[in-house]
């Protein structure tokens, strides 16, 4: 089964949504990633949890080039964590509304949220098992 058909049968399950929410982004499809997005921050409040789901809104923002809503949302990432990641996204986010360099990439950021995906994904698998 895929994806999408585990999440029509088992709609709470947080993996399932996580590896939709990724799927989504990966295949260029911002508005149905971020509302994947957003109901696994709802379905998966934990910390560290919606953290993630913050940071992929964020993603799907600057994808979109919504600079001031990614912004905002980087704003509210802050307050779960105010290093590394979020940091870098707030300093990207920040030259783009500027117009200013930045030492970090877009590149950069993708492969940092897809390191965080594949964390947050090792973590809910292995609380399966």
């Amino acid at each position: 089964a895929t994806t999408l058909e585990i999440l029509d049968l088992q709609p709470d399950d947080v993996l399932a949504r996580c590896d939709a929410a990724w799927l989504l982004l990966a295949l260029d499809r911002p508005d149905e990633a971020g509302e994947m997005f957003r109901s696994l921050r709802r379905t998966d409040p934990e910390q560290e949890h919606e953290l993630y789901a913050i940071h992929g809104l964020v993603i799907v923002e600057i994808r979109r080039r919504d600079w001031r809503r990614a912004l905002n949302l980087a704003i509210e990432a802050t307050r779960l964590d105010r290093y590394d990641f979020t940091t870098a996204l707030l300093a990207y986010i920040s030259s783009r509304l500027f117009d200013q360099q930045c030492a970090v990439t877009e590149q950069e950021l993708n492969d940092r949220f897809e390191l965080e995906h594949r964390e947050h994904r090792r973590l809910h698998a292995e609380a399966v098992v």
